[in-house]
């Protein structure tokens, strides 16, 4: 899913998968987790590169990444990849490059793994 604000250039894509066990779960995350670290060339709508940053604290495991500078708007891409039992959340928030975008990163992960048994 994608969410954006009218007329405005902040964005979330969301998504989910569900898988029948938690161990096909972790390989799916893992292969997220070395994905984003280095995704294609303008994959993220700019020639630019993730780089580590700091995930909010949820899920079993989790990574997280940002691009390392702002798109010609001035926003950055925040990449976080959790894994909660046999389900992969991937969520990505394109916002203003001030911050480290926890104001919606952190609460949009809250929501959606709640939600998770």
């Amino acid at each position: 899913m994608l969410y954006q604000t009218p007329g405005g250039s902040q964005s979330v894509q969301l998504r989910v998968y569900v898988f029948p066990e938690a161990a096909n779960a972790e390989r799916q995350w893992s292969a997220y987790a070395e994905a984003f670290r280095n995704p294609p060339p303008d994959v993220l709508g700019t020639a630019s590169k993730n780089i580590d940053t700091i995930s909010p604290p949820l899920g079993q495991l989790r990574k997280s990444y940002v691009t390392d500078k702002p798109d010609g708007a001035g926003n950055l891409v925040w990449t976080d990849i959790y894994r909660q039992g046999r389900v992969v959340v991937l969520v990505q928030v394109l916002d203003t490059a001030r911050g480290d975008g926890m104001a919606i990163r952190k609460p949009l992960a809250e929501r959606i793994l709640a939600r998770v048994q």
